[in-house]
């Protein structure tokens, strides 16, 4: 097809080299100098190549494919079709100049085993260059104007400015690793070799350039990969758009937040795709729950698809409307080889919703949820994401339009990714390096074809909704927790779980205390040697679950649990023996300790327990016994009851609150000085305490009571259980019992219901306060308790839909 009538698609963005060191430890006597470690490299011969282009390069190298001349077709298999047949590829992106020459060489789908990289040989990379005798520009191609590489790559940075060829770089990454040929890879180091992209280095004029060299003056499709390395920025964005108006964008960024999107916006430009994977998301939303089973998103899930589709979403049910640019599709790329991805129906005036066929909001999504990976997840993963986002690109311009097809589209692109993954890790563990990073050329020119029909079994939620999840999931967290699906009422106890599988606190900002709790335990279990412990405090009344969160966040981190209690310490010696006891655990084992403390406030030996633990919990020492023992950096989780003024006016109490490093979270209803009245006053002062607190009408009060009615249905289930359904007057009973000891009140609440049969619970269930005197004591009616059944039994769900 002549090349006037191809369609253009420009990919931009960074671009850097990776360089891959495939290394073992090495022990020889005679080597000197070997400081910390001694590597030797693992490379089997001297044409093995460790390099390989990455970011924006490997998109346009993915896009391009290997050409018709090295693609192969399997038996009885149709050709799928090649992108550079229809479309003319254009990469721009960011080099130091003279470099020019020789990456156009690294990319070359023709080059030979001596063009690549080898550390074996210092003629390994070459530049390449006119020889006047041979009349030959490269080994493949007579002059230099047929190099199509020439004709397709355009520099950001300025050519002929001197400075710029000594203050820019052609950025470049090397990876370390240990374990070449065994099933058990290990990064050991990454080093970056790369200077800031000043401005003024930077030929924004190129765009015209760009738009001079095409027969068009056209771009039909804008592929922005942004990495943070620079090359994508406002003055860019917005003179590609004003060159460029009606070209798609398909966009990728690794950034929080990339401002330049606000040129979009500001063009009322809505891209065609944006992409991100799992590396961002846990960065900017902490260690969440993306989904719930296979086909249900969680809060977390819908706050990224709401960012990244600039649609509204909610904290805590309170609306937050988006100031983002709205694309028409988004997709999510986990580790586990599972993808969430939506489609707007911005502009569509009706949308069928889960529940019902009324009219919804036109700004909302279809939700994709595919759920069921192609196959376990490989060990070698490095180019995944750009193998995907790239196989999304080529559907949209060469098969269906994203916005009809995406679920198939991103089964195949799910599909294409992973066999990536396999063919790395396959060549890793065959010990061939050269394969090791590719080939990005045949990533996504893989038969069988039409990829329609290619893909793992999927989990998809056809007609749910972005706003419907979101009803759902603010309806389950006020008020008595029930949802309404498909005209039957249930209560879904697992939506009461959050990151913690057996920790229930169905929402507000409890549980957003308790997920940054997570983010900083995940990150401080993956430091490798951590020079300080980490320490933390809970405060909350008894009975409000305390030593339950210690021990459900041991189980979620496989962390060793050891659990004391100050109060039950009679001497010295007693604090003493607890931290033997966890140096002693700690040499069994090479998993991170969590020590819960309840009661530190308490006193041992009239001393309180906060000055003894001061050495111990900070620089990990203690004498006893004339001894001084060592005690390595863990996770220390303290309980107490009293506010934390009280705390800092007790003797060493500020000392011990300078060393708590993490979060201190509030557990229970009450908090600061509402806690100090409960222990100032006396029993019936304490009751008007705690029902003032309770019958207040702030969102955050009703979210507590809300989770009073998880707990008592998820104690109902666990004694009598299973509980197939349960009167939704015994849901009020739950909302309206004020609990003098929180969940423990609760749970002797359940305790005391009876006679309850075939899994049903109903207002005969319920214990009367009058027939057991010990209820007075934990529970007290905040409105009087309903006498007969409402009528309207409530569905009890479990676990998430299958």
């Amino acid at each position: 097809m002549p090349s006037n009538q191809k369609r253009v698609v420009l990919i931009v963005g960074d671009s850097f080299i990776d360089e891959n060191w495939l290394m073992s430890r090495g022990d020889i006597y005679h080597s000197y100098n070997v400081g910390k470690e001694h590597y030797i490299s693992n490379l089997p011969n001297a044409d093995c190549r460790i390099i390989s282009f990455c970011g924006a390069a490997s998109v346009w190298r993915t896009l391009r494919g290997p050409g018709l001349q090295h693609r192969t077709v399997s038996a009885g298999k149709s050709m799928v079709p090649s992108m550079v047949e229809k479309c003319e590829l254009l990469l721009l992106t960011a080099w130091n100049p003279s470099d020019s020459n020789l990456l156009m060489c690294l990319l070359c789908d023709k080059k030979d085993v001596s063009i690549g990289l080898t550390p074996y040989r210092l003629s390994g990379l070459t530049t390449p260059h006119w020889n006047s005798k041979a009349k030959r520009w490269c080994p493949h191609l007579r002059t230099q104007t047929e190099c199509c590489y020439q004709r397709s790559m355009f520099n950001l940075v300025k050519t002929n400015c001197p400075k710029a060829a000594t203050n820019t770089s052609s950025n470049h990454l090397v990876r370390l690793y240990e374990g070449f040929g065994s099933d058990q890879p290990r990064l050991q180091y990454r080093f970056d070799w790369k200077l800031d992209l000043d401005n003024q280095y930077k030929n924004y004029g190129i765009v015209g350039e760009i738009k001079k060299s095409i027969p068009k003056t056209e771009v039909d499709a804008i592929v922005a990969v942004d990495h943070g390395y620079g090359v994508i920025d406002n003055e860019l964005v917005k003179r590609l758009h004003r060159a460029f108006p009606k070209a798609k964008w398909y966009i990728r960024s690794k950034l929080e937040s990339a401002t330049w999107m606000d040129e979009l916006k500001k063009a009322r430009k809505k891209p065609r795709l944006t992409f991100t994977d799992e590396q961002l998301l846990e960065y900017t939303y902490g260690v969440r729950v993306w989904r719930h089973g296979p086909t249900v998103l969680g809060h977390a899930a819908l706050e990224v698809l709401g960012d990244l589709l600039g649609l509204k979403k909610y904290l805590h049910t309170k609306t937050i409307h988006s100031v983002r640019v709205k694309p028409e599709n988004a997709a999510l790329l986990f580790e586990d080889d599972t993808v969430i991805a939506a489609t707007s129906t911005t502009g569509t005036k009706r949308v069928r919703g889960r529940h019902s066929n009324r009219s919804r909001e036109k700004d909302d999504a279809y939700l994709v949820n595919i759920a069921s990976a192609p196959g376990e997840k490989k060990p070698i993963c490095v180019g995944r994401s750009t193998v995907f986002f790239s196989s999304l690109v080529y559907w949209d311009q060469m098969f269906v339009p994203l916005r009809n097809s995406m679920s198939s589209a991103c089964s195949w692109a799910l599909r294409n990714a992973y066999l990536w993954t396999d063919s790395c890790t396959k060549a890793w563990l065959e010990k061939k390096p050269s394969n090791l990073t590719g080939p990005f050329d045949q990533a996504i020119y893989r038969p069988p074809w039409p990829p329609a029909v290619v893909g793992p079994r999927q989990r998809l939620s056809h007609r749910l909704t972005y706003l419907a999840s979101w009803h759902e999931w603010n309806r389950s967290s006020i008020g008595q927790g029930v949802v309404t699906v498909g005209g039957e009422k249930q209560i879904h106890l697992w939506r009461a779980h959050g990151t913690l599988k057996d920790y229930i606190c169905p929402g507000g900002d409890k549980r957003s205390e308790i997920n940054k709790l997570i983010t900083r335990l995940q990150a401080y279990g993956n430091e490798r040697d951590p020079r300080y412990p980490f320490n933390c405090l809970l405060l909350a009344e008894p009975g409000w679950g305390k030593s339950t969160l210690a021990k459900c966040l041991a189980q979620h981190f496989d962390f060793q649990h050891l659990s004391f209690s100050v109060a039950q310490m009679a001497s010295n010696q007693d604090l003493m023996n607890s931290l033997k006891q966890i140096m002693s655990v700690q040499n069994r084992t090479r998993a991170r300790v969590l020590v819960f403390v309840d009661e530190i406030d308490a006193q041992i030996e009239s001393h309180t327990a906060m000055g003894l633990l001061l050495g111990p919990i900070w620089d990990g020492s203690f004498a006893s016994e004339g001894t001084t023992y060592r005690i390595e950096p863990c996770v220390w989780v303290f309980a107490s009851t009293k506010p934390l003024n009280h705390l800092r006016v007790e003797s060493k109490g500020r000392d011990f609150l300078s060393r708590i490093n993490g979060p201190i979270i509030e557990l229970d209803f009450f908090g600061g000085d509402r806690r100090e009245k409960l222990h100032a006053e006396q029993d019936e002062e304490r009751r008007k305490v705690l029902m003032k607190r309770m019958v207040r009408s702030d969102p955050e009060s009703k979210r507590r009571r809300t989770e009073l009615v998880y707990h008592g249905v998820n104690f109902l289930n666990r004694v009598f259980g299973p509980i197939s359904s349960i009167d939704q007057n015994v849901l009020r009973v739950f909302y309206n019992a004020m609990p003098f000891d929180g969940i423990r009140s609760i749970e002797i609440l359940a305790s005391r219901f009876h006679d309850i049969s075939l899994g049903q619970v109903t207002m005969r269930n319920v214990p009367r306060l009058d027939s057991y005197p010990e209820l007075g004591r934990h529970i007290q009616e905040l409105e009087p308790w309903p006498h007969e059944d409402a009528k309207k039994p409530v569905k009890v769900i479990t676990n998430p839909p299958k």
